[in-house]
């Protein structure tokens, strides 16, 4: 199941401290994700702290795993299953509208 990921980053990490072991813990579940094989696509907004992937897993608990604690705890997540749009025409195909 393609699943698009959304992550924003809480308003509270200011500190610069703190920003440095975010980034740091977040490279590393990041070199996770990648090593995974189930990252299809992996973005940031160039404007702001706005990590966007597109990951392909099996379940909701497998997309828990590839996220891990480091963004669970210090970002705000939004996630949606996707499909393509060859597989949105032929959902249209397969019914029709009444």
């Amino acid at each position: 199941m393609r699943i698009f990921v959304r992550l924003e980053v809480f308003e509270s990490i200011k500190e610069v401290g703190e920003i440095r072991k975010l980034r740091e813990a977040a490279a590393v579940q990041l070199d996770k994700i990648r090593k995974s094989g189930k990252l299809e696509l992996g973005i940031v907004a160039a404007d702001g702290r706005l990590p966007m992937m597109l990951l392909n897993v099996d379940s909701a608990a497998e997309l828990m795993d590839l996220l891990g604690n480091v963004f669970i705890d210090h970002f705000k997540i939004e996630s949606h299953p996707v499909v393509s749009f060859d597989e949105l025409g032929k959902f249209f195909a397969a019914h029709p509208p009444e």
